[in-house]
């Protein structure tokens, strides 16, 4: 009897402590229509150094789950469907222990899904996206329209007429998104100034930094970098208070016709190097990271445009990210050449001297050491050629 009695205290003390690590795990159930089954739906965190991949799950029957602990100082996760069907953006969900939180949606607008949980964070990042929500849902859809743009540039790559009219095109979706983007942050900021400081706002204010360099009301970047006395010392040293100052007290961004930004660089040997290396030939400067389907789209054009044009050019690679994760995508994609990185903080260092806020980004600079053309993203769908394109427009400037 005494051992039928032990049995049962085990297994309910085993049950308990099940229950207790149960409870420890948030868990996420999305429910998606008119979105085709088989899509890659991805859980990230956005840390320091870059997005960190923390779960997969593949759309079926219109239903995706996850379930996992809350990463430790990270409680902002950010959901991204992988693909062209899907604009490259990020829907941000608050997680908690034992916390079960719902997503729904009804088209492939993916900052437009809905999330429904009970914490106090969620609700208040529910409020800026509605708030923005007829220039998102316009921004997304000027995305997906530039990106079937850009594959269709690749198809004619061979007709002029073509080529003129993509370029326009793009060139005025460009700055329809930009403008956009303009108007989601002085919206942003409207609401900051209305709403108590909370973890959901400092990403805000964030967001809402990384748009002045762009604008040109004086008396609206002089507001928005007022806003910085609401955010607590504690919070200032933060990784979070550290990328909103980078954005506050940037230095002036780079511009084409300007002389180019350098910096005290590394290999993966620990070797010191600088731009200046190469001022005689052209320099085409690439920022990348890790868990970027674009970046590792173009590893191999970079590889031919460095063999073609050897003689005149030289291809920096230039890293944001964790040295282990930058090792390791190194050796898995076998690249070589001038594999750099300052090794520090995104939106901080070189990254924020040429305010590169997305990856891939590219500069070509020139013989003199000077920026003739820059653009970001490149196509994930095996289409090659966006580089070389790019580099015979700089090489005739």
């Amino acid at each position: 009897m005494k051992m039928k009695w032990n049995k049962i205290i085990i297994g309910l003390a085993l049950g308990c402590i099940c229950q207790h690590g149960m409870t420890q795990l948030f868990s996420i159930q999305g429910n998606l229509q008119h979105v085709p089954d088989g899509v890659v739906l991805e859980l990230l965190a956005d840390k320091p150094f870059g997005y960190e991949v923390l779960a997969k799950d593949s759309l079926k029957n219109g239903m995706f789950y996850f379930q996992d602990s809350v990463p430790k100082d990270y409680p902002r996760l950010l959901l991204r469907a992988q693909g062209e069907l899907f604009p490259k953006v990020l829907l941000p969900v608050w997680v908690a222990p034992g916390e079960k939180i719902q997503i729904e949606g009804r088209n492939r607008l993916v900052q437009h899904w809905k999330v429904k949980s009970d914490l106090p964070e969620q609700t208040v990042e529910n409020r800026f996206i509605e708030v923005t929500r007829r220039e998102s849902q316009a921004k997304m859809q000027a995305m997906l329209a530039r990106h079937k743009w850009m594959d269709e540039r690749m198809k004619h790559e061979g007709d002029r007429a073509f080529q003129l009219r993509a370029t326009q095109a793009l060139d005025s979706l460009k700055f329809q998104i930009d403008s956009l983007g303009r108007v989601i942050a002085q919206k942003e900021f409207a609401l900051l100034k209305e709403t108590s400081v909370s973890p959901a706002w400092y990403y805000h204010y964030r967001h809402v930094a990384t748009q002045i360099d762009q604008e040109k009301d004086t008396a609206y970047v002089a507001q928005v970098k007022a806003l910085y006395e609401r955010v607590p010392e504690k919070v200032r040293m933060t990784p979070i208070g550290a990328q909103i100052a980078a954005h506050v007290y940037i230095p002036p961004k780079v511009q084409v016709g300007e002389p180019m930004a350098d910096g005290v660089l590394f290999d993966l040997k620990g070797n010191m190097h600088q731009l200046a290396e190469f001022k005689g030939k052209y320099i085409l400067l690439d920022f990348w990271s890790s868990r970027c389907s674009a970046c590792m789209a173009a590893i191999p054009e970079l590889k031919e445009v460095a063999e073609r044009y050897k003689d005149k050019l030289e291809v920096v690679s230039f890293f944001s990210g964790n040295v282990s994760d930058w090792k390791c995508l190194v050796a898995k994609y076998h690249m070589e050449g001038n594999q750099w990185s300052d090794l520090q903080q995104r939106y901080t260092g070189l990254c924020g001297a040429y305010q590169v806020w997305g990856f891939p980004t590219f500069f070509v600079i020139s013989p003199k050491g000077e920026i003739i053309k820059t653009w970001s993203g490149y196509p994930t769908n095996g289409h090659k050629g966006t580089i070389d394109h790019h580099l015979k427009e700089a090489f005739q400037e």
